[in-house]
């Protein structure tokens, strides 16, 4: 309640491309409770608006696209693109194409000039907005926040990074804006959810590495899972994409010995057209043909569901067969239960799966391991209420929201 008070006055305005997972509206709730009315700008539709909370102002969909001129914009604001394109090939000292930046970076100062009128329209003055925290829940294109930095005078802009929107290796981000500089410039704070992620953007960009901090994700205190030490049951989570190989797990369940019951929680897409969806079909009937094997999909569930479930559902065993991460909230989850783990070393995997929390094993791990580790696990000595035990302490001490939404606070406020 004190935090409460404490920034009862303030304003929040913030970005996110989609809400796909259930953290952002976690996310949401959460700073809810510490922000007297929250800005909310979303690119896509929000398909349940009964989960944003009350004090959080809508703008689904907020782009009038039918109203973009590129020419025009070109010539109002042609001092200020020649300015941010010729800074950016100096500060990386290689040339950038041209075409895709100017394109992205037109894009970006509509938006930013969309957003200011609609806060104005919503009645914030230029004094309250240039006191107000702008914060982007994904760093891939934040160039609008340079934008409404440099053209407007807002004074606070903070984006969190995650994987995705982080390494510029990765394929979300090869057909981005490559005006890194301009929006490190333009950011008060870059906030990687992992300390791998804030180490890899400090060596790529050292120039901004004193606005470059690792804040923690965090989840609440659900309760604890039961133990049951007949059998294996197995959970893992996750919407189907080729990166988190789901086919990688069914792959390495066909190769065990052991009963175990596998509940995969999340959206499958089946017969979508996927990279490695074909293949996981083949995979899940075979599964299906193994007497030491049940599969259990659940579909997707909303995060009150899956808390449920693990109150009442004993589970022995989290997996993840990710290829890369930054530090999923699945597993914050799992442990906060008191659940181990069992997960590859993709992104700040590490900083999570250690001897504390369970077992860790190479990205390139192959399935015949994988399943020989399962296999192990069930008679092993971190299959015990002990060990449990001792995971639960690990999350407390690092992933629970109290904490880390405080220290996201620190730099929001």
């Amino acid at each position: 309640m004190a935090q409460r008070e404490k920034h009862a006055t303030r304003h929040l305005v913030y970005f996110v491309e989609e809400i796909e997972t259930s953290f952002v509206i976690h996310d949401l709730i959460n700073l809810s409770q510490r922000f007297e009315h929250i800005y909310l700008f979303c690119g896509n539709k929000i398909p349940d608006k009964s989960k944003v909370p009350a004090n959080v102002q809508l703008y689904e969909q907020y782009m009038d696209w039918g109203r973009y001129n590129m020419l025009r914009l070109l010539l109002t604001n042609f001092f200020f693109v020649f300015n941010v394109l010729a800074a950016e090939m100096w500060k990386a000292k290689k040339f950038i194409p041209v075409r895709k930046n100017l394109s992205s970076l037109l894009l970006n100062i509509f938006k930013a000039d969309a957003v200011y009128a609609q806060l104005n329209a919503a009645g914030l003055g230029k004094e309250e907005l240039m006191h107000a925290p702008f914060y982007a829940f994904w760093f891939y294109d934040t160039s609008y926040l340079g934008v409404l930095r440099q053209k407007y005078g807002i004074r606070k802009t903070i984006a969190r990074a995650h994987s995705g929107d982080l390494y510029e290796d990765h394929a979300s981000r090869v057909k981005r804006s490559d005006l890194r500089h301009f929006q490190l410039d333009n950011l008060s704070y870059l906030l990687p959810v992992s300390r791998q992620g804030a180490e890899y953007m400090a060596t790529t960009y050292p120039a901004y590495r004193l606005k470059i901090h690792t804040v923690y994700l965090g989840t609440k205190d659900g309760g604890t899972n039961p133990h049951q030490p007949e059998g294996l049951t197995l959970v893992s989570c996750a919407r189907f994409n080729y990166h988190k190989r789901l086919d990688k797990i069914a792959q390495a369940l066909l190769n065990t010995h052991v009963p175990i019951t596998w509940i995969h929680i999340g959206d499958e897409r089946l017969g979508q057209d996927i990279q490695g969806m074909s293949e996981y079909l083949k995979l899940r009937k075979q599964l299906e043909a193994l007497p030491n094997v049940q599969l259990r999909p659940t579909g997707a569930m909303d995060n009150a569901d899956i808390f449920n479930l693990y109150r009442q559902q004993p589970v022995s065993l989290f997996i993840s067969l990710s290829e890369n991460e930054g530090i999923p909230v699945s597993i914050m989850e799992a442990i906060s239960f008191g659940i181990p783990v069992m997960a590859t070393d993709a992104g700040g995997c590490r900083e999570i799966v250690n001897e504390k929390t369970g077992v860790l094993l190479p990205v390139d791990v192959s399935v015949e391991a994988v399943g020989r580790n399962l296999d192990a696990f069930a008679n092993a000595a971190l299959n015990n209420p002990e060990f449990r035990n001792q995971v639960r302490r690990f999350w407390s001490g690092h992933f629970s929201e109290e904490h880390n939404y405080q220290t996201l606070m620190n730099y929001l406020c």
